[in-house]
Formats: structure tokens, sequence, C-alpha cells
């Protein structure tokens, strides 16, 4: 793969997981096009200290991008992000111990979870 390979949107598999371990661990800015799963992960996986999103639909830039940034920005890792987004509660064991898995093996850990249901005010603090 060239130097240039970092900056391609993938949309087969194969080089979303070739892109995937090249970014692990790089910080800095994340800048993506689409909201969906894809950029979320690279997100994480990067340990972006900062991250831009552009998403043409309307419905997701007004309603999911703000809910998910908000998730993200108050999320360490994606089990966190994953965990807050399910309900899910995890400890920092869980996070050390599920960071290196499979996006599956996170789900099946987090379903074993019991479903945290919780109001949130309009600060986004737990009642």
């Amino acid at each position: 793969m060239g130097e240039h390979s970092l900056y391609h949107y993938y949309t087969d598999l194969a080089n979303y997981w070739l892109l995937y371990d090249q970014i692990k661990n790089k910080g800095g800015l994340y800048f993506g096009y689409g909201w969906g799963g894809q950029n979320e992960s690279f997100i994480f996986h990067a340990k972006a200290t900062e991250s831009i999103i552009i998403d043409p639909d309307y419905h997701k830039a007004k309603v999911q991008m703000p809910i998910f940034g908000a998730l993200s920005i108050s999320s360490e890792s994606r089990i966190q992000f994953i965990s807050k987004l399910t309900g899910r509660p995890v400890t920092e064991e869980d996070v050390e111990r599920m960071e290196e898995e499979t996006f599956r093996a996170i789900i099946q850990f987090l379903e074993k979870k019991n479903l945290k249901r919780a109001i949130l005010t309009k600060f986004g603090e737990m009642l």
C-alpha cells in the first residue's frame, strides 16, 4: 500500500481492516465522510484527539450526529461508547479486557450485562 492509503474511504472489508491496523493509536485529527459505523470505529481505534465527520443526510446531521458525538466525547474507548449506547455499564477492568477483542466479541460480552435504565437530565447527568 502506498503512502496515501490512509486517506481512502474503503467500501470492502479487506481494505477496511488493513487501514484499521495502520491507524491504531495515531492520535491527532480524524476527518471522515458519512456517519454510520466505520468512522466511529476509526476514531476510537486511532485514539483521535479531534474528529470532523461530514454527512449529507439531513436526519443524521441533525439528530444522530449530535447524540453520537456527545457519547463519543464522554467515552474514552469504543467499549465505553458501545456501553453507553446500549445502556449496559462496564468497569475499567471490562474495558481493558475487551479492548483488543473483535466487535462481535464485545457485543456478545455486553449482551450478558444487565440493561441499565436511566433517566437523563437536560444536562446529561443520570438520575
